[in-house]
């Protein structure tokens, strides 16, 4: 469970919402920011996505958004880009054919013989 800056349990949510009053106010327990938050996936600043981790996670030599075409944007959990003819980590023959040309998957080999070997 991701955590909006405490304790990521339910319990202490709970524990949090109820011990707001009129004099100890956290304005990130109220409605509008938790449902907002609810909305949004989650996500917090301190939350790390493989498109935002500073690790080439697919193995195509381009590190995180914006640099790596297969990040949407940084709260992106996927560096796969199908089809830019590299069989990246993660791929498959099934998820990827376009890239991966081999029955298996990514790994320390040139699998579609473009003279890159993924590591």
């Amino acid at each position: 469970m991701v955590s909006i800056g405490d304790t990521a349990t339910i319990d202490a949510f709970v524990q949090k919402v109820r011990a707001q009053d009129r004099y100890s106010w956290d304005p990130k327990f109220t409605g509008d920011v938790v449902n907002s938050w609810i909305r949004s996936g989650f996500f917090t600043t301190n939350s790390t996505t493989k498109c935002n981790d500073t690790i080439d996670n697919d193995g195509d030599r381009a590190i995180d958004y914006p640099n790596d075409a297969g990040c949407i944007d940084a709260n992106d959990d996927d560096e796969t880009d199908c089809g830019n003819s590299i069989c990246e980590i993660g791929e498959t023959s099934s998820s990827c054919p376009a890239d991966c040309k081999t029955t298996s998957t990514c790994g320390p080999a040139d699998e579609n013989s473009d003279g890159i070997v993924s590591t």
